[in-house]
């Protein structure tokens, strides 16, 4: 629900996020409910911003079309989830300096929807 939604958010701002085991975010992330999967997301990056996180990096890129291989299956993700995963890559590489994510952000940015 948007109330468990608005909890989950609450807890990544204030840090608290980090402490629920992955097994327990894939499963928020697979409920495929638009409101818990952005919580999730901007919750993790909120926590460990500024870390350059390797697995919550992984999580928000595969939110991200563009930047799955041309192999990889069609996946159809709401503007709305796009978006905040791309706003986590920018909590999660803040003051990184890291030129791959910059043009990577740029170029998603400048994306046509």
């Amino acid at each position: 629900t948007y109330t468990h939604a608005g909890l989950l958010l609450a807890l990544g701002l204030s840090g608290h996020l980090n402490k629920l085991a992955w097994t327990d975010l894939y499963r928020y992330l697979s409920e495929q409910h638009d409101a818990t999967t952005v919580a999730v997301m901007l919750g993790m990056s909120a926590s460990r911003r500024g870390s350059m996180d390797a697995l919550v990096s992984k999580m928000l890129f595969l939110h991200l079309p563009t930047t799955h291989p041309n192999s990889f299956p069609e996946i159809e993700l709401s503007p709305l989830v796009q978006s905040s995963a791309l706003l986590g890559v920018g909590l999660l590489y803040e003051a990184s300096c890291h030129r791959l994510m910059v043009e990577i952000m740029l170029e998603e940015m400048a994306r046509r929807p």
